[in-house]
């Protein structure tokens, strides 16, 4: 069941947000009635999946000894990216608009911080977990998170080429690919703040891990 849910919560990403059907969808529904169905899908397909993940059994790799201290590396820069995914305007999100004006806060970073928020995070795991359930969940996360960094690009690019091009020639996909090309500065003054709110976040979860979610991080009870 994890792996039908699982399945059907990335697909269900990729289809509704399809140029084909997220048009259609909205034209019948409105872009608030469309958003609220894309929403209500995701939650019909994330709960049912959250509830079928049974834990660390059916063992298919032992992870590796160093995995633990590189997942709260890689989970700590995934907070930090999700916090500056949040908190940057930027086209890519659900209902942004591409901006005239140049790129500030974390999009300097990537266009796609949020993205790799949840791809950092589900990877960090990967390499604690080597278990049939967290391989199924936190590859499919992936699955979602990086690919649908592709998927909104040619979306996006389709529904109004110029006007993203423009954009896309000033951010990058890969994290700071845009500032060592020499395409755009890091907003330092926008980035700074919301990373280390992110940093701290982050190291409140690791530290509550055991209470939030059942399994000790190592950095707290």
């Amino acid at each position: 069941m994890l792996l039908v849910f699982s399945v059907a919560f990335v697909a269900s990403h990729f289809v509704l947000s399809s140029h084909p059907v997220r048009s259609r969808l909205v034209a019948r529904l409105g872009l608030g009635g469309f958003l609220g169905f894309y929403s209500l899908v995701s939650f019909a397909t994330l709960i049912p999946m959250a509830l079928a993940y049974d834990g660390p059994q059916n063992l298919l790799y032992t992870p590796p000894a160093w995995g633990r201290h590189a997942n709260h590396v890689l989970s700590l820069l995934a907070f930090v990216f999700l916090v500056g995914g949040v908190s940057s305007p930027s086209p890519t999100t659900v209902g942004g608009k591409v901006d005239e004006r140049a790129p500030r806060a974390f999009v300097t970073v990537s266009r796609h911080t949020g993205l790799w928020g949840f791809g950092l995070w589900a990877l960090g795991h990967l390499l604690v977990r080597g278990d049939q359930d967290s391989i199924t969940l936190f590859v499919a996360i992936a699955t979602l998170a990086f690919g649908g960094m592709l998927h909104i690009d040619a979306r996006r690019r389709r529904r109004d080429p110029e006007s993203w091009d423009r954009f896309a020639a000033q951010t990058s996909l890969l994290p700071f690919g845009a500032a060592i090309a020499g395409r755009v500065r890091v907003d330092w003054r926008g980035v700074l703040p919301r990373a280390l709110i992110g940093l701290a976040l982050g190291l409140v979860v690791a530290y509550a891990h055991g209470w939030i979610i059942g399994v000790s991080a190592g950095l707290g009870p």
